[in-house]
């Protein structure tokens, strides 16, 4: 008789279990040509397409986000002892975004 309770309760528990859980997880629905995983304060590696970026030598690039705008994206060198410029650099030239640890 105390199989029979223990298989009823493990039955009832994984029911109401699946009951109580959230709803399941589902992609976004993302525009293309917009950058979703990105956002203020990710620092990413930018990587362009060789002679695509004004300076001729360079196709990498590491930035701090500050702002992200449609397919345009702020981007600040962040950090102590470097030069606190930034720029507005257009992710149709990129053609690999990688996401940096902090």
């Amino acid at each position: 008789m105390l199989n029979r309770t223990a298989a009823l309760c493990l039955a009832c528990g994984v029911l109401v279990g699946y009951l109580v859980a959230g709803p399941s997880v589902r992609a976004q629905n993302v525009p293309p040509g917009a950058l979703v995983s990105v956002f203020g304060g990710d620092y990413v590696e930018l990587q362009f397409e060789r002679g695509t970026f004004p300076s001729e030598n360079v196709w990498t690039m590491r930035c701090r986000v500050s702002e992200v705008e449609g397919t345009w994206v702020k981007c600040g060198t962040g950090g102590f002892g470097v030069e606190r410029t930034q720029k507005w650099v257009n992710l149709a030239y990129v053609i690999q975004v990688t996401k940096l640890e902090r």
